[in-house]
Parts: structure tokens; sequence; C-alpha cells
């Protein structure tokens, strides 16, 4: 695939040009604040730049290579190079990128704009699921921008530096889902989509009216909104939203393609045009920056194996001054030994963790996003005995008193608790 034109709010990425030479010499291939803790060293001669700049043309073809030239959109200079490029390893070959900008214009938050721009490139059109990285670990600013893109820190390890002539100590760091999440959000897909075919025993265990009019009431939708409902699965948020607020344009988001395609039906059967719904894979939201005004998400955020990551994606996509709100339930006060979590973990379908209100705040505020109102609530849920096999352990792990709070009843075929809610609801600072 060539190398394709990218644009952002500042900044325009385009392919690599042989008249580019002189810019890139100038701004960042004689400069050693540039190359320090990069795989190149800085030269004062010209022609290294050219060399560069025909390899680089030598691969716009290559789709396994895209480089591009960052330039500010307002003024046309160009301030840096990103890429991002299929490493052909001989332990283990990956997904990996690199970027470098001009002295002039650090701080300013460029490469941050610039790749975020390219990782959704390289998900949605080049299929990349994971991506390997690695930065000297003194170099700050290169681990801010890759932990603002969702890379997470694994080892410890050698850095070479300025061509190899330095070795110092490297940071291994990794973007996507790993095995153990894939096959989590695998086993989610599954089983919901086998529940909301199972349609009316699914609607017993979440359907709530009263809930429902308490959440539409707090949300407190304003026309010509964008609304985003992650993990909106059949739609019980989703549709009503849409129906009363059809000036505002409503996206069901969740990994559940058939279920998704079933929502569209509905949708055009009752005359919705402000609502769509779309998959994705688990973890990256495939939407701009801040093109959302509200994020909503009922009975779902427990099922997400990276949950931090996705709150970092709510973040990314929210409005400043835009709001998350949050329903999902919580661990009862006195569970510290977390039997609702090892209960919920019985039926297999990617229940991962029930958070309190004080980690959701934690979580939150790590991306920049403050609580700013709530209410508590409460379902009585059952599961069939038929999809908790463990039951009796569980039970015998966890002491009387924590599960009695739970009101646990059993009948024939059925098991039943009561599980108090989180609604929360944050604001983008």
């Amino acid at each position: 695939m060539k190398t394709p034109r990218i644009e952002t709010d500042r900044l325009l990425l385009r392919e690599i040009q042989e008249t580019d030479v002189n810019d890139i010499f100038g701004c960042w291939m004689q400069d050693e604040n540039v190359s320090r803790y990069m795989w190149w060293k800085a030269s004062y001669d010209i022609a290294e730049t050219q060399s560069f700049v025909r390899f680089e043309l030598e691969q716009i073809e290559n789709e396994k290579w895209n480089r591009w030239i960052i330039v500010l959109r307002e003024t046309g200079q160009i301030i840096g190079t990103c890429l991002v490029f299929f490493n052909e390893d001989d332990v283990r070959s990956h997904w990996d990128i690199s970027y470098n900008l001009g002295k002039k214009y650090w701080g300013k938050g460029y490469i941050t704009e610039a790749m975020k721009a390219v990782m959704q490139f390289a998900e949605t059109e080049l299929g990349m699921e994971e991506c390997i990285t690695t930065y000297a670990k003194v170099n700050t600013a290169s681990a801010n921008v890759l932990h603002k893109l969702g890379f997470v820190d694994e080892a410890e390890i050698p850095y070479e530096c300025s061509g190899g002539d330095i070795i110092t100590e490297g940071i291994l760091c990794r973007y996507g889902l790993q095995e153990g999440d894939r096959m989590s959000i695998d086993e989610t897909r599954r089983e919901c989509e086998a529940s909301f075919v199972e349609a009316q025993f699914y609607n017993k265990q979440t359907q709530d009216s009263e809930h429902l009019e308490k959440i539409l009431s707090a949300i407190q939708i304003k026309n010509d909104r964008r609304i985003l409902d992650i993990g909106c699965g059949s739609g019980y948020l989703t549709f009503p939203i849409a129906k009363m607020n059809q000036d505002a344009q409503v996206i069901g988001l969740d990994i559940v393609t058939n279920t998704l395609k079933q929502n569209e039906e509905r949708a055009e059967a009752d005359g919705l045009r402000n609502l769509k719904f779309v998959s994705y894979n688990g973890m990256t939201f495939p939407f701009k920056d801040a093109s959302f005004d509200l994020v909503v998400s009922r009975y779902a955020l427990h099922h997400f194996p990276e949950i931090e990551k996705s709150m970092c994606e709510v973040a990314r996509v929210l409005k400043p001054g835009g709001r998350l709100f949050i329903s999902d339930p919580r661990p009862n006060d006195c569970d510290h030994t977390r039997f609702v979590d090892d209960y919920m973990q019985l039926k297999k379908d990617g229940h991962i963790k029930f958070y309190t209100k004080d980690e959701w705040i934690r979580i939150c505020g790590k991306y920049g996003m403050h609580i700013v109102d709530g209410f508590d609530s409460e379902i009585r849920f059952p599961k069939k005995k038929s999809t908790a096999e463990g039951f009796e352990n569980v039970l015998a792990k966890h002491s009387k008193e924590i599960i009695d709070s739970y009101k646990l009843t059993q009948t024939e075929d059925e098991i039943w608790v009561t599980e108090q809610v989180n609604n929360l609801m944050f604001e983008k600072g």
C-alpha cells in the first residue's frame, strides 16, 4: 500500500519527496540533540541525508514500511518524520514504530498527535494488532509519548544509541492485546453473541425500566450532540437515546458483529437515521480525537481486559468538557475477597472485574476525567446453574457473611444474587 496522506488538526503527514533533502538535513539530521537516543548518527554531510531520502523513496510502495514527513499545516514547514514498519526480527517478527522531531518543535504535542493518527491507520488499514518498540530509559519525553499512545512497559533491555556507539539502559514496551487478553475478548464475543440470541433470559438478567429512566435523566443530552455507547450490545441504552434525541448523532460500539448487524436492521426499520453501530477490535476506538460530547456504558466495562487502555481511548475521543457516564456493578463494601468476581467468572463470558467507585475515580482521573455526579442502584441478577460449574468451590472459598451480603438464593435451575451498581458521571477537564 502506498504511504497515504493523513491530516490531523495541526499536521499534514505525507510521503517523502526528493525536494525534502535540505529541510530534513537542516531540521534534524545534523542535530545531535535529536540523534542522541536514535539508532542513527547525526551527520554534517548532506550526502547522507540524500542517501536516506533515496532509500525512503524506494520503500514508498512497500506495504510493510510506511514513512511520513510531518508538516505544519499552518505554515507548510517540515518539522519531523515518523514511521510504522514490520520488523523482520530473527526472534519474533512484529510491527514497530519510530519518530523524530526537530528540536525547535519539541514540547508541543506534535509527535503524539502524529503518532495517534499513524497507529489508527496501522490498525485499520494494515491489520496491526500489536506493536512492540523500545526506548532509552533516560528518554522520558519519548516514554511519555508512548504511554499516551497506550504502550505499556514490559522489560528492561540494552539499548543502542547513536549508530551503536552507545549502549544504555532501555525499555521494551508493547501496544495491543496480549494473547490472554485476545482470548478473553474472543470468549466474550462468543458468549455475548449467544446471550443476545437467547434474548428472553438475557433480558431477565439485565432489563430494568426504572434504572433506564434514571440513566436517561442523568445524562441530560442536548441537541446536536455526538454520543458514543461503548459495549452497546443489543442497544438497550443506544436505542432509547437515539429515539429521544433525534437531533443528536448516536453510535453504538461493540465487538459483537452479528448483534450489531441486527441492531442496524432494527434502526433502519425504526427510521432512526441518527443511529449507527460500529464494530472494533476490543481495544482501539475507530474514531478521531475529540469527536464525542458524551460517552456512555451500561453493564459492559467489567468485560474489558485492558480497562486503563479503554479509559485512555475514552479520554481521547471525548471533547474538552465532554462527559463519560458509567453504569456497572461494584463489589459490596464487605467483599474484600472479591467473591462477586469469582462468582461472575463461573460463566465463561469474559468477566474481568467489578470496580469500586474509588477505583473508577483513580482510573478516570489518570486520563484527565474527574467525577461530577452519580447515584447508586442495584440489580437482582440470575445465573443458570448449567453455566456455573465450580459454584460449590467458590462458596467454600469465601465467608458466609460476604456471600449473604449479595442475598444469594437458589432455585432448581438458577442462582440469584443482588449486586450494587455504580452510576458515575465524569467530565474531561
